[in-house]
C-alpha cells in the first residue's frame, strides 16, 4: 500500500496531526475503505487508521481501534517474533516483513492472518502500513485436504484388489474373444487409467516425479475419441475433429496425465450436455505452439462462477467429486502449457490448451 505524501509531511507536524489530516482526506479514506483485504497505518505504538475490512474480520468498532497499540491485537503467542523485528527497525533493519500471525477478535477468538507491513521514518516517527488477510479458509481447505487423503487411502485399500481381478478377467476374456480384442484393450486401458487417477489423487499433495515423453499430440487425440466415441454415440452427442494439417505435432509430456486432462474436459462436456449436443474438438499450429479447442454446446456456467471453477472440491454436480477441472489445470500447468475458459450461460462452454511444441 503507498502512504500519500501528505501523510509524511504532515508527520513532521507531529503524531496527532498526522492522524488527525490523514482521516480528513476523505476521499482517500474512502477508497481504502473499498478495499477487500484489511489495511492500516500506525506507529509502533499507536494504531492511526484501519479500514472496513479490518474492522469487520476483526469484530471492533473503528473508533475501539484507534489509538490502541498494534501489539495488544497480536495473540501472546506470536508477539516475540513482532518483538523482534520491531527491535530490528529501530536498527535501521527489515523494513520490510511478512508474517503469518494469528490476529485477536474483539470476542476472544483467534483468526490466523497474513500480515505484510512496510515502515517509514519520517520526524523521528515510525509509521507502519500494512495489509492483512485472514488465512482461515485456507486452513480449512488444508484440515479438509487432510480427511480427503484418509479417505482417499481408505478407497485405495478396499478398491484396488477388485479392480486388479477384474483387469486379470478382462484379460483372459481377450485371449478367449480375439474378435473383440480391441475392445477389451480399450476396457483394459481405461482400468489402467483409474487405478492411476486414484494413485496421482493420493498422491497430490506429495512430490512427484513426472514421465515426460515426447508425444504426437494428434495420435493421442485420436485414442482419446476412440474411448470417447461409444459413450457420447449412446448420449446423442456428435464427436467432430478438425486437426491441423500439420502432422505430426510433438510435444514434451507425461502421456497418462495429459491424456487424463483431455478425457476430463471430455467428460465435463458430456455431463454439459444431458439431452444431446455436439462436441467439437480442433487443433492448430500457431508459432511454436499448439492450439487444442474443445467447444461444446450444453449449458455453460454462470459469469458468477467462473472464478471458482479451477478451486480443488468446487463442483455443481450432485455427485461430483470437484477435482477434474482443478486436476486438469494442475496437468497442463506441468507440461509447461495454459488452459482457458470461455463460457455463456445456456450457449455452451470453449476449453483452450496451449502447449509449446517439441521439435527435438
Amino acid at each position: 500500500m503507498v502512504v500519500p505524501g501528505f501523510i509524511k509531511k504532515d508527520c513532521q507536524q507531529g503524531r496527532g496531526n498526522t492522524a488527525f489530516n490523514f482521516c480528513k482526506n476523505i476521499e482517500f479514506h474512502q477508497l481504502l475503505n473499498r478495499a477487500r483485504e484489511g489495511l492500516f497505518i500506525s506507529t509502533t505504538d499507536e494504531i492511526l487508521f484501519v479500514n472496513r475490512s479490518l474492522c469487520s474480520l476483526l469484530g471492533f468498532e473503528e473508533q475501539e481501534l484507534i489509538d490502541m497499540n498494534p501489539e495488544e491485537l497480536v495473540d501472546q503467542s506470536d508477539r516475540p517474533a513482532v518483538q523482534s523485528w520491531m527491535d530490528r527497525l529501530q536498527q535501521h533493519k527489515d523494513r520490510t516483513v511478512e508474517y503469518e500471525l494469528n490476529l485477536r477478535c474483539r470476542n476472544g477468538h483467534k483468526i490466523p492472518c497474513k500480515v505484510d507491513v512496510q515502515a517509514f521514518k519520517q520526524a523521528d516517527v515510525w509509521l507502519l502500513h500494512g495489509c492483512i488477510c485472514d488465512l482461515s479458509h485456507v486452513k480449512a481447505l488444508h484440515s479438509q485436504l487432510d480427511l480427503m487423503r484418509e479417505m482417499l487411502a481408505t478407497v485405495a485399500h478396499e478398491v484396488r484388489n477388485p479392480m486388479t481381478t477384474i483387469r486379470g478377467m478382462t484379460q483372459m476374456l481377450a485371449r478367449e474373444n480375439p474378435d473383440y480384442q480391441h475392445e477389451y484393450e480399450l476396457m483394459m486401458e481405461e482400468l489402467d487409467r483409474a487405478i492411476q487417477l486414484l494413485t496421482g489423487t493420493l498422491n497430490m499433495t506429495r512430490e512427484q516425479s513426472i514421465k515426460n515423453d515426447r508425444l504426437d499430440i494428434h495420435e493421442l487425440l485420436g485414442r482419446c475419441l476412440d474411448l470417447l466415441a461409444e459413450e457420447f454415440s449412446c448420449s446423442e452427442i456428435e464427436l467432430e475433429a478438425d486437426f491441423d494439417n500439420q502432422c505430426p505435432v510433438y510435444v514434451y509430456a507425461d502421456e497418462n496425465k495429459l491424456k487424463q486432462a483431455f478425457l476430463n474436459i471430455c467428460y465435463n462436456a458430456l455431463e454439459a450436455m444431458p439431452t444431446g449436443g455436439r462436441l467439437q474438438i480442433s487443433t492448430r499450429v500457431d508459432a511454436d505452439r499448439i492450439v487444442l479447442m474443445f467447444r461444446d454446446n450444453g449449458r455453460g456456467i454462470p459469469r458468477e462462477l467462473m472464478e471458482e471453477i479451477y478451486a480443488p472440491f468446487f463442483t455443481t454436480k450432485e455427485s461430483g467429486t470437484g477435482l477434474g477441472l482443478s486436476i486438469s489445470s494442475q496437468i497442463i500447468r506441468e507440461s509447461r502449457g495454459q488452459l482457458d475458459i470461455e463460457s455463456q450461460l445456456n450457449q455452451g462452454t470453449v476449453v483452450t490448451i496451449t502447449l509449446p511444441i517439441s521439435y527435438t
